[in-house]
């Protein structure tokens, strides 16, 4: 062993944030929210509803481990997990996720417009995730611990922008005129 102990503890003073969690900044921000860079996530919360309705015995468990885990997860002091594109602590959850995810697809494929308007959906989402995992890889505009609103706004499903747009990672606002 390297440091002399058995057991180190390597991330020095980070640690939890129990009485002030870090929720919608995980689910929502720019800088790496859950809902923001994986949205079709957001079909699996709304799947408790249609969840409790049709699955009552599976709806208590389910429910009570996604609040925990999104708390536990989120409470963490960097809650953003250093450089991921989105919530990588929220995938062990995904397996769970699955029931609701699943019981809001069965309730979608009820009716033809549901289905059609879920499927687009979906297509959307999904290219819009390839489109950030190419960008974070080998694009060059997903800039992993400094995304905020204005930033996303001007770079999202686009391969080129001015140089100028760089400028909104320091700032949230950007001058064009002359």
């Amino acid at each position: 062993y390297v440091s002399g102990d058995w057991i180190v503890y390597s991330y020095q003073e980070q640690g939890f944030s129990w009485l002030k969690p870090h929720i919608r900044n995980g689910l929502f921000s720019y800088r790496a929210g859950w809902l923001i860079y994986t949205p079709v996530m957001g079909f699996a919360l709304l799947g408790f509803i249609t969840l409790a309705r049709q699955y009552r015995q599976l709806f208590p468990a389910t429910f009570l481990f996604t609040l925990l885990f999104i708390y536990i997860a989120f409470a963490w002091d960097i809650w953003w997990y250093g450089g991921s594109l989105g919530q990588r602590s929220m995938v062990q959850a995904y397996a769970v996720l699955a029931l609701p995810l699943a019981s809001f697809i069965t309730w979608a494929g009820r009716r033809a417009w549901t289905a059609y308007s879920f499927a687009a959906l979906c297509l959307f989402f999904a290219y819009a995730n390839l489109w950030w995992t190419h960008q974070a890889h080998l694009g060059g505009l997903f800039a992993s611990e400094q995304m905020n609103r204005p930033y996303f706004q001007r770079v999202f499903l686009r391969n080129h922008v001015p140089d100028e747009v760089q400028k909104l990672l320091d700032t949230d606002e950007l001058f064009e005129g002359e």
